[in-house]
This record gives C-alpha cells, sequence and structure tokens, in this order.
C-alpha cells in the first residue's frame, strides 16, 4: 500500500498534467485509469525488487482481483470497494500543464529557500566559532602533554 501511495506522490509532483487528467464515475473505472494502473504495476514491480515476497504476491492477486471488476465478472464490495462511493464522489479530470506546481507554489518555494539560505549562515557563523573554540582546546592539549613529557625527561640529582 504505501509504495502505491509513494506512486501517486511522485505522479502528483512530477506529472500533474496526467494525474489531475483523470476521471472515473465507477470503481471499474476507478481501477481501469492510468494512473491507478501505474501505481499498482510500480507497487508490484517495488516489491518484488525489495524481494517482499509475500507483499508482491498480495499485489498480483489484488491485480488479477480487480482486473475481474474491471471485466464486471466480480463485484466490488468482493474486493472491499463501494460502488456507491464512486457514484456519489465521481472525479472529474483537469487540465493543468506539467508545470502547475510551479506556479501554484512559487512564493512558498522561494520563502523555503530564503530560510535554508539564511540558516546555513548561521550554520556557517556557529560552525566557525565551534572550530575555533576545538581548536584552541587541541593547542591547550598539545601543550600540556608537552610539558608533561619535558617534566618526565627531567633528571633530578
Amino acid at each position: 500500500m504505501l509504495a502505491h501511495e509513494m506512486r501517486h506522490a511522485h505522479q502528483y509532483i512530477y506529472f500533474p498534467d496526467l494525474y489531475f487528467n483523470t476521471s472515473y464515475q465507477s470503481v471499474s473505472g476507478y481501477l481501469n485509469c492510468d494512473v491507478e494502473r501505474d501505481a499498482r504495476a510500480y507497487a508490484q514491480d517495488y516489491c518484488t525488487i525489495q524481494e517482499y515476497w509475500e507483499e508482491a504476491r498480495y499485489c498480483a492477486q489484488t491485480e488479477r482481483d480487480f482486473e475481474l471488476v474491471i471485466q464486471h465478472k466480480k463485484a466490488a464490495t468482493e474486493v472491499g470497494l463501494d460502488e456507491q462511493y464512486f457514484k456519489n464522489k465521481p472525479q472529474e479530470a483537469l487540465l493543468v500543464p506539467r508545470t502547475y506546481h510551479l506556479q501554484h507554489e512559487k512564493v512558498a518555494y522561494l520563502n523555503k529557500e530564503y530560510k535554508q539560505t539564511k540558516l546555513t549562515k548561521f550554520n556557517n557563523k556557529e560552525s566557525y566559532k565551534l572550530r575555533k573554540y576545538v581548536r584552541g582546546v587541541v593547542i591547550a592539549i598539545v601543550l600540556v602533554m608537552c610539558m608533561m613529557y619535558w617534566i618526565g625527561t627531567i633528571t633530578w640529582e
């Protein structure tokens, strides 16, 4: 399930023109749309590549069941879906450009970038102070060790 939803996130971020251009009014329409087919195929591949064999078998069985629902050879309720839900909340396709997110999130992105830059400068200033402190401590330790060595080599007569 997580791999399936990860793929939807990928579709939403990188291919909004395809992600939003989806419409369905029934369970079979939902299961048969490109976005869902792609997400299910990705989940199957992901589980197989990661050698999550039990999950891969579950994905394969689920896909077989969904194909039967798409072909109207199995009821949606048999696979845990409610046909009425899709009739009450149909999905209409929207035409958006591939650059959809850049157009709608430009201000938020610039603010995030500014905050990152400011944080980097803060970290550089703090890191400079820390380096000066550590250098001083290392020099003090070396001096103490040299003095201890010098005292140890003095012969008392």
